[in-house]
């Protein structure tokens, strides 16, 4: 939580996002299990029609990283953060 601006977005995959203070808004994220959709995607790895090919961005980078994420322009890219 004290990486996040004060009025910003939390959400944890995790169930335990923390009450909201500074007006940081918190969810929690659910995704219900399909294996049909697993399986799909598996075979998509397997035989190379899917590829992920995540960009380490350094947490001070972060806001210019996401940018294209607020506009919905990342073509797929995905970003994990180092700090």
């Amino acid at each position: 939580m004290a990486l996040v601006r004060d009025g910003g977005r939390l959400c944890s995959i995790t169930s335990d996002a923390p009450p909201e203070q500074r007006a940081v808004r918190t969810a929690n994220l659910y995704v219900a299990p399909n294996a049909v959709q697993l399986e799909e995607l598996a075979n998509l790895v397997a035989v190379g029609e899917l590829e992920l090919k995540p960009e380490s961005v350094q947490l001070a980078d972060a806001p210019d990283a996401f940018a294209p994420v607020t506009a919905n322009a990342t073509g797929g890219a995905k970003l994990v953060l180092s700090v």
